[in-house]
C-alpha cells in the first residue's frame, strides 16, 4: 500500500516481509514456499523457499531443508544451504554456524573469518 492507501502490490498473498532493496519476500498461502517479489509486484525470485530475509548489500539468507545459506538479488546462490545458521548482513558480512563454530562471509562467497573445522564434504 502507497502512502495514499492505494495497493501497490494486489493483497493475494498469506505473508508479505518489509521492501528491502526493491524486493519483499512473500508467500501465497499458510506453510508455502517463499519468494520475492519488487516493487511493482512482479515476482522475480521462485516460491521455493523455507523462509526468507531481507536483503542488505544485495544479499540475503534463505533456509531451505533446515539448513542456511546465502543469495543475491537475482536469486543466484552465493553460498548453499549448508550452515546451521546464518544473519542478515551487517556492514557486509553474514555471521554463520557450521558444526557448532562460528565464523563471518562476505557477499562474493569469501570466507572472511574462516571456520577452523569448515568441510563440506562431512
Amino acid at each position: 500500500m502507497d502512502m495514499s492507501g492505494e495497493f501497490v502490490i494486489p493483497p493475494k498473498y498469506y505473508q508479505v516481509k518489509e521492501f528491502s532493496e526493491g524486493l519483499a519476500g512473500t508467500r501465497k498461502k499458510k506453510g508455502g514456499k517463499w519468494g520475492y517479489v519488487d516493487s511493482s509486484g512482479k515476482e522475480v525470485i521462485k516460491y521455493k523457499y523455507q523462509s526468507v530475509w531481507v536483503f542488505e548489500n544485495g544479499v540475503a539468507p534463505f533456509e531451505n531443508k533446515d539448513k542456511y545459506g546465502y543469495m543475491n538479488k537475482e536469486g543466484n546462490h552465493i553460498w548453499n544451504n549448508v550452515f546451521s545458521t546464518a544473519s542478515e548482513f551487517k556492514n557486509g558480512l553474514g555471521l554463520v554456524t557450521y558444526n557448532g563454530e562460528w565464523g563471518y562471509v562476505d557477499g562474493q562467497g569469501n570466507w572472511v573469518y574462516k571456520l577452523k573445522n569448515f568441510n563440506l564434504l562431512h
